[in-house]
């Protein structure tokens, strides 16, 4: 009597099934703890080209061995590097523009290093109405002299410039002495209506770190936290429609960013096309600037300059 032959065994399908629970493990870290923990704060600050690694093995194993189970969990694996992950925006039909488009830019200047005719003509170019500029420090002067069509307000190293003009501006300090970086608020009129703009620069950590790989990543975590926690409280003070805008250093994963478009609209989100990364510049893999809006505006376009 024969004995039927065994059937072969399928060893990419453990493999796929093992890839997609750690991606779903990696996205519930990322959404839940977050910058609670070290290394959930370190996950969300990874691109997701990271994480797509694995795929360049997996993929074409299923398909030399024609494994369709396999292709069937590379599928979710896919879509969740994709979107919550990758972040990739798809924006549907803008909504009706009740009254006219206001023109808003953020723009990490990187100190002026470029030269400042280049930055204002970059600034010209993309024509907008109110610009959020970062690493500004001491370059407030040579800015209002290079762009006289604008109104600009500085503090720090943010500044804001605007075509209509600047009615009040004002420092604003975080609470806690770890916090070096202030942020600074605008306001001006946009069709007979007062606006309010604020522009940041998150900083990555506390001013006086601890030494080490894991004390870093966990003072890190907090104080993005903590800027997030502030920059709320600052919004919520004042139903003044308003604008926020700079250079978070937050990729728009993991908890902070999370409760910080609770209770702000993130523009490219609402209206932006593909992944919108801006870091590094040269060969950008994350999106950590971004434009949000509260108590009212919403974005109907957004993109990322080149």
């Amino acid at each position: 009597m024969r004995t039927p032959p065994k059937r072969r065994s399928h060893p990419v399908l453990p493999w796929a099934a093992g890839y997609l629970a750690a991606l779903l493990l990696l996205w519930a870290a990322e959404e839940l703890v977050g910058e609670r923990f070290w290394l959930s704060t370190l996950a969300a600050y990874a691109p997701a080209a990271l994480y797509a690694l694995p795929m360049a093995v997996l993929v074409p194993l299923v398909v030399i061995r024609r494994d369709a189970r396999g292709l069937l969990l590379l599928l979710p694996c896919t879509l969740i590097l994709t979107f919550p992950l990758g972040n990739l925006a798809i924006h549907g039909a803008p909504p009706s523009r009740t009254t006219a488009a206001l023109s808003v830019m953020t723009y990490n200047i990187h100190g002026g290093r470029a030269g400042v005719d280049r930055l204002a003509a970059e600034i010209r170019a993309a024509r907008p109405e109110i610009a959020c500029l970062q690493e500004t420090r001491g370059f407030g002067e040579r800015l209002k002299r290079a762009l006289p069509e604008y109104n600009v307000a500085a503090e720090g190293d943010v500044a804001i410039i605007s075509r209509p003009p600047i009615t009040s501006r004002r420092r604003l300090t975080f609470d806690s002495q770890t916090i070096w970086r202030s942020a600074l608020e605008a306001r001006t009129m946009w069709n007979g209506r007062p606006i309010r703009v604020i522009a940041v620069h998150f900083v990555v950590g506390p001013r006086h770190a601890s030494k080490g790989f894991v004390p870093h990543w966990s003072e890190a975590g907090a104080a993005r936290l903590e800027q997030v926690d502030q920059l709320l409280r600052w919004v919520k003070a004042d139903e003044t429609r308003t604008i926020i805008a700079g250079d978070f250093n937050m990729p728009p994963r993991g908890l902070a960013y999370r409760l910080l478009t609770a209770q702000a609209r993130g523009g490219f989100a609402d209206a932006g096309l593909g992944f919108g990364a801006t870091y590094p510049a040269n060969r950008p893999l994350l999106r950590i600037d971004h434009i949000l809006t509260a108590h009212g505006p919403r974005a109907i376009d957004a993109w990322v300059q080149p």
